[in-house]
């Protein structure tokens, strides 16, 4: 949840995107180490020939209806009688990017990949006390908290109390969350360190690019709206995109099964100061829901056919399924409802789970579910704030209550240790 919102278009969020993911010679990458260079320096389409006749063209129309559910990304596309798909950069289908071949209709489906095992269930050696062995689990704890709480605009204060920053509050629960993994048997994977960047990049790396897209559109207002404007840029690039993009190197290198990313929520207020509500609600996002405007993107429009082809999908709508019925039955609160917003969509009968074009799921590698929890300034997660992390129960507002980041951790690791003692067929008289 941001805190303060800055007026900006989806097209300018995508054009600032591609400083980092796309555009090489704006940051300088050749003099980036390179845990901190672009994920993806150019987009090689020759790369996804690797699946041609791999599968149907039926699956393949399927798949499409979590990635682009408004169909948009049928503007860009030509099917033809070879049974194959052209892919172009824009609706007036001049310029071609990717042919896909499918594989003929009648073919054996135990050949098509949307139906073989996936990784997750295929590990030997669980038990029922270790459900999770032989799995390696990405958690990345949202924003980076501390110092730079603020900078990232996750930061509240409500009056006399301490402030509320979501970075602390990710690392805490993504803690108690890697615990209870692990003696699941998982290996667990973070991407990054209690109160700092993923990025050696700082705000002060973005001064031109801030500078530039500042001045876009800015003839005729102040001086303050411009500096407003080329401030809020600057830190934008770090702390969304650069840090986003370095966590994402972090884990294509330990190649985890499987991503689970922590946020807690916020509900918008008028004014200056922060206001509680009485507001508690939860949802997940799986990868999808692609507008129109970022499919005119020639990463993103690649990042959604690799994700499709990478099978996430089908994994991450299981796992994330698995992991809000636990938070449900324990945390219970309600789903978020986005109505007909045109940048989420229901995925199924679960109402917690939608599917949404997030940076980090869509740079992340593999299946990603992004988790976001309790409302900050709902009263009762407010005042479970400010108690702290503590062992046991404490009475809070009348009501007595674990601490709040255990509760959101133990129910996500509760989930998964559900699902896979299930999903692996394991039995209690296993040691």
């Amino acid at each position: 949840m941001r805190f303060r919102r800055p007026q900006r278009s989806n097209a300018t969020i995508t054009s600032i995107m591609a400083c980092l993911v796309l555009s090489a010679d704006a940051v300088h990458t050749l003099a980036l180490p390179r845990e901190n260079r672009p994920i993806r320096e150019s987009v090689e389409w020759r790369t996804l020939n690797t699946y041609q006749h791999t599968l149907t063209q039926t699956i393949f129309r399927e798949r499409l209806k979590i990635f682009s559910p408004d169909g948009a990304i049928y503007k860009l596309m030509t099917f033809h009688e070879d049974d194959s798909v052209s892919l172009y950069q824009t609706s007036a289908k001049k310029e071609l990017l990717w042919r896909l071949y499918f594989l003929p209709a009648d073919t054996n489906n135990q050949n098509d990949p949307a139906l073989s095992p996936n990784r997750v269930a295929t590990y030997f050696g669980a038990s029922w006390k270790q459900p999770l062995r032989g799995l390696t689990i990405g958690i990345d704890p949202g924003h980076i908290g501390g110092d730079w709480a603020n900078i990232e605009e996750r930061y509240f204060r409500y009056g006399s109390h301490a402030p509320v920053k979501e970075g602390d509050l990710t690392w805490i629960t993504a803690q108690h969350l890697a615990t209870a993994l692990q003696l699941a048997g998982a290996e667990v994977v973070f991407t990054r360190t209690e109160g700092e960047p993923a990025t050696s990049f700082r705000p002060d790396d973005f001064n031109y690019q801030a500078l530039e897209w500042a001045a876009e559109g800015t003839r005729y207002f102040s001086t303050r709206y411009y500096t407003f404007r080329y401030r809020w840029y600057r830190e934008f690039l770090f702390y969304r995109v650069a840090e986003v993009v370095a966590r994402a190197h972090r884990l294509s290198r330990q190649q985890p099964d499987f991503t689970l990313c922590i946020h807690y929520n916020a509900a918008p207020w008028s004014g200056r100061r922060p206001r509680l509500y009485n507001v508690k609600k939860l949802v997940a996002f799986v990868h999808g829901s692609y507008l129109e405007d970022e499919l005119e993107s020639p990463t993103q429009k690649y990042e959604l056919f690799q994700k499709l082809f990478a099978h996430v999908s089908p994994v991450e709508i299981e796992i994330a399924d698995a992991v809000t019925r636990e938070m449900e039955a324990v945390m219970k609160m309600k789903p978020e409802n986005y109505g007909d917003w045109a940048a989420a969509h229901r995925v199924n009968d679960n109402p917690y789970i939608w599917s949404r074009n997030v940076i980090a799921n869509r740079l992340f590698p593999g299946p990603v579910i992004f988790a976001e929890g309790a409302y900050m300034n709902d009263y009762d997660t407010f005042y479970r704030i400010q108690a702290g992390d503590y062992e046991g129960v404490r009475k809070i507002r009348g009501k007595e209550y674990p601490s709040l980041f255990r509760e959101f951790a133990n129910a996500m690791a509760g989930g998964l240790i559900k699902h896979f003692r299930q999903k692996r067929k394991l039995a209690p008289t296993q040691n």
